[in-house]
């Protein structure tokens, strides 16, 4: 039986909880937030830790369930991928947990070498990021001995830091020339204005910029939050963008949910004993679904003169 990764665990191992009483505030700051549709800042170490604990698990969760459904991923022998957004590294830990889960259940995947760059609007994660990502990987050797030896996953502690609203950076846009799959993920819903559903002015610019550097056979996925308000709208927007550049096939905009795989711990019990969520009626307690729309664009190959 493959060993089950609770990644409750894995952020207690990383960050802890600090003072409890200040985190479970941070939380109720961070939900009511969400809920205003106000702009989010991760300066500070609360606000961190607070999206970790109340966020990070149910997101893990889902980004693996959807790698998990796309088994054509496995069967080369290197992927880079390129995960915008990912300040905290959800994409990371999730490549991680499919990677050990799926060699660990015997599955025949040629895939050795996995690379992913995060790029994010906030450089302060960084931290956090390296203890996750230290934690989840000694969690994956523990199921999968062979994991670091006969396969291996690479992402740098220091991630490129970039606003979708501005023009692409040298580093982003050559990050995404070699990559073979870009992720988006809940990141379209919280560019300002939240809750409109036109992109941003200056993101119309940055995804045109973004798909003309894509090789052949690329992928781009867009994930988002299904309820968020005007999030249909932008993925669709995104989306269509990319169909100017010749030989780019979008499939549909679909809709996913995932329950997550992470049962809350104790320690998790205890530190939403403090916790008074608004959206909750019975039991306060972290995000443990996922709804989500997701879009899907692959890149054909360059035409003559392109």
């Amino acid at each position: 039986m493959t060993l089950r990764i609770n990644y409750f665990d894995v952020v207690q191992r990383a960050v802890g909880t600090g003072d409890a009483k200040r985190l479970a505030q941070a939380i109720e700051r961070l939900s009511a937030t969400f809920r205003a549709g106000r702009p989010l800042s991760y300066g500070d170490v609360e606000t961190r830790r607070a999206y970790l604990w109340h966020l990070l698990p149910a997101h893990v969760t889902d980004v693996s369930q959807l790698l998990e459904d796309h088994p054509a991923l496995f069967e080369g022998a290197a992927l880079k991928v390129v995960a915008l957004g990912a300040g905290p590294g959800s994409e990371v830990l999730a490549f991680l947990d499919v990677l050990t889960r799926r060699r660990a259940r015997g599955e025949p995947d040629r895939l050795a070498r996995v690379e992913v760059q995060r790029v994010d609007h906030f450089g302060s994660w960084d931290k956090d990021f390296a203890a996750l990502y230290a934690a989840a990987r000694e969690a994956c050797a523990e199921r999968d001995p062979a994991f670091g030896v006969d396969y291996e996953l690479e992402a740098p502690a220091s991630g490129l830091v970039a606003d979708l609203t501005l023009p692409l950076g040298v580093k982003v846009r050559d990050a995404v020339r070699e990559a073979d799959l870009v992720l988006g993920i809940n990141l379209l819903s919280e560019l300002p204005p939240r809750g409109e559903p036109e992109l941003p002015e200056g993101t119309v610019g940055a995804l045109r910029t973004l798909y003309a550097q894509l090789k052949p056979g690329a992928q781009v996925w867009w994930v988002d939050r299904e309820g968020a308000p005007g999030v249909r709208e932008r993925l669709e927007a995104a989306a269509d963008l990319a169909l100017e550049r010749p030989g780019v096939v979008r499939s549909e905009l679909r809709t996913r949910h995932t329950r997550c795989g992470s049962k809350p711990t104790r320690k998790t019990r205890t530190l939403y004993n403090r916790v008074k969520l608004p959206t909750t009626k019975d039991q306060d307690q972290p995000v443990l679904n996922c709804r989500t729309a997701w879009v899907a664009l692959t890149v054909g190959p360059r035409l003559e003169g392109e």
